[in-house]
């Protein structure tokens, strides 16, 4: 099932760049996007609400510094809420 909806969230043509574009960024080039778990994958796997769109290089930086990655938005804490239309994640009660 992940393979699937993965595919076709990088279809969408707001998924066809890099949204992190940290220096070395190559997310222009559609052969190197990803999809980055915000919260992780566990219980968050399928939810595309928590998936974000970055290039194997962004990637790897959100995941080598997982403290700054969560202060410019690209990751969240698995009990914070996210609303897409604003800039940062939200506290809000655990999800289950």
């Amino acid at each position: 099932m992940y393979s699937i909806a993965r595919k076709e969230f990088l279809k969408e043509p707001k998924n066809f760049y890099c949204k992190a574009a940290l220096p070395g960024c190559t997310g222009k080039d559609k052969s190197t996007l990803t999809i980055h778990h915000m919260k992780g994958r566990g219980k968050y796997m399928l939810d595309k609400n928590t998936w974000v769109t970055l290039c194997f290089n962004c990637h790897r930086w959100v995941e080598e510094h997982p403290e700054k990655a969560k202060i410019i938005g690209l990751s969240l804490k698995r009990n914070e809420n996210y609303d897409r239309t604003r800039t940062t994640p939200q506290s809000g009660e655990e999800q289950t």
